[in-house]
């Protein structure tokens, strides 16, 4: 579960998406970042989050 702000949106709320790889232009010594999909989007939408910076903050839950 991820802790995000939806567009158009003024306060974040948990939304469940799978991680689908990591990011292609993750630079040597750079945190790295993943391509998630959010189970809501209908569609074939992809983002770019820096999901351990996430997990540090508290806005990432890991589930089974």
């Amino acid at each position: 579960m991820h802790n995000c702000i939806e567009n158009g949106s003024e306060m974040a709320e948990w939304f469940n998406a799978t991680v689908m790889r990591l990011a292609d232009n993750v630079s040597v010594g750079a945190d790295p970042e993943f391509i998630i999909k959010y189970d809501i989007d209908d569609d074939d939408d992809e983002w770019t989050m820096p999901l351990p910076k996430d997990l540090d903050k508290g806005d990432l839950i890991l589930l089974n």
